[in-house]
């Protein structure tokens, strides 16, 4: 897989998040598959914090107690997914 792809499947996990288009399994598949697709540490770092933020946002439980609650944790998600899809653009 190229970077511009890799890039391209990132955009698309994030657009079918946003819709609402994708089971919590699913995200958290996707991310794994792609975990390591780089070799770039700081890209490796912000697919692994996505991770951790999407399985504290999947359980409200443990999203209620973060500042903002889950939609707090939404956001760190989401911040965290762009940043990789930008290191990704950037590496392409």
């Amino acid at each position: 897989m190229t970077n511009a792809q890799l890039q391209e499947r990132l955009k698309q996990l994030q657009k079918r998040f946003l819709a609402g288009d994708i089971t919590d399994n699913q995200v958290l598949l996707e991310l794994n598959a792609v975990s390591t697709a780089l070799a770039d540490g700081n890209y490796q770092e912000k697919i692994r914090d996505a991770i951790r933020w999407y399985k504290i946002y999947a359980s409200p439980r443990q999203s209620d107690k973060f500042p903002g609650g889950r939609a707090g944790v939404r956001a760190f998600f989401l911040q965290e997914l762009g940043s990789a899809i930008d290191i990704a653009g950037r590496l392409a």
